[in-house]
């Protein structure tokens, strides 16, 4: 099913997708700097349940469902998602009583990352940040972190396992630093000291 995306830009992307798959619209955020270090404390996933909002055409209230992933709004569950600022009136909130379903979850992109990584041995796998592991997309590339380097930028491998350094401060932003997993090693021994360099250059 084809998929409307409105893209916007920060650091490494905001994105609102209206997904056909799905009756919603999911939030894709990119984190700056000031942000990245803090959102690694939030582990909390869950759904919001009890905010309504009037709904013109209907002309009642109407359910809506958030999802919440590591804190952060994720996805809002409506039907007609694109059309979702024409049918609703969204100053016309109803708030009634509030509920938490937490959400037992696993990252999808840490799975295709795995995937991807898959030919490396554990020990090097467990020196990496894979469940952490978030997708990005650049360039109408999809990356996934493999390393956060704790200023806005990351180590990140694509589908096929290659490896990239990924800086939102350099004119070259996507620079492929390795073809095989197991060639970033070479250089990557543990320290994220040891990718300075790299992440200069």
């Amino acid at each position: 099913m084809p998929q409307i995306q409105l893209a916007f830009q920060y650091t490494f992307g905001i994105r609102i997708r209206f997904d056909m798959n799905l009756p919603g619209i999911t939030v894709n955020r990119g984190l700056g700097p000031d942000l990245t270090e803090i959102n690694k404390n939030h582990r909390t996933h869950f759904h919001l349940i009890g905010v309504s909002l009037w709904h013109k055409k209907q002309e009642k209230y109407l359910p809506i469902k958030f999802t919440y992933y590591q804190d952060g709004l994720d996805a809002i569950f409506v039907e007609d998602p694109a059309n979702f600022h024409r049918n609703y009136d969204l100053e016309n909130i109803q708030i009634g009583d509030l509920q938490i379903e937490d959400l037992g979850f696993e990252n999808p992109d840490e799975e295709v990352v795995r995937k991807a990584l898959k030919s490396l041995p554990e020990e090097k796998l467990k020196m990496l940040e894979l469940s952490d592991c978030m997708e990005i997309e650049l360039d109408g590339k999809l990356f996934y972190t493999i390393l956060n380097m704790e200023d806005g930028n990351y180590i990140a491998a694509n589908k096929r396992g290659s490896i990239f350094r990924l800086h939102h401060d350099r004119e070259e932003m996507v620079k492929k630093i390795a073809d095989k997993p197991i060639d970033f090693f070479e250089i990557y021994k543990g320290d994220k000291e040891d990718l300075d360099d790299i992440m200069e250059a």
